[in-house]
């Protein structure tokens, strides 16, 4: 509906100014909301889009003995990062899940177990590196197309005169940019 005034000019009534203004706040939103969304994912594509990565690590806890006391545990998206803030490090971290762990049963009994496990999770064993306190048990996984995870098993020592404990941590490499040069 339109009104004429004195000087013969029509011009629109109030409602449908106010709907006029209405469809240039929706277009504004619209066009708002891809950076809205860019800048709470932290505004770098990658990482680890739906958590498929971290949720593929987290399996290895079945390689956890039975009776096991865990110590800490750490699931760790992949985060923006860089090398202590130098340009041109900036990049995602790693994927990472992490159990320190102490277990009453014989060293060769927990090794032994996480290695039937991991197996049966498809990890390929990877071999062994040689530690003061024993063997460190390694394995990789292609957990998506062109991805690799590494896992490990190993004892740790807080310091002298300290109980060992156990560690077992699993890490993929993040989708896009990773950090780098440290």
């Amino acid at each position: 509906m339109t009104e004429v005034r004195g000087d013969a000019q029509a011009v629109p009534t109030a409602p449908h100014r106010r709907l006029w203004w209405l469809i240039a706040a929706a277009a504004v939103l619209a066009m708002a909301v891809p950076w809205v969304v860019a800048a709470s994912r932290g505004g770098h594509p990658g990482g680890d889009p739906g958590g498929v990565r971290l949720a593929a690590l987290r399996q290895v806890s079945a390689a956890l003995p039975a009776g096991a006391v865990i110590q800490e545990h750490v699931d760790a998206s992949p985060s923006w990062t860089s090398c202590d803030g130098r340009p041109g490090t900036e990049g995602w971290d790693e994927a990472l899940a992490d159990w320190q762990f102490t277990s009453t049963k014989p060293r060769d009994q927990v090794r032994a177990h996480a290695a039937a496990q991991m197996a049966a999770l498809h990890w390929s064993a990877a071999g062994a590196s040689s530690t003061p306190l024993g063997p460190v048990l390694e394995w990789t996984r292609v957990i998506q197309p062109g991805v690799q995870a590494h896992a490990q098993l190993g004892l740790g020592q807080s310091g002298p005169g300290q109980p060992p404990y156990w560690e077992l941590s699993a890490v993929a490499p993040p989708e896009g940019t990773a950090a780098s040069g440290c």
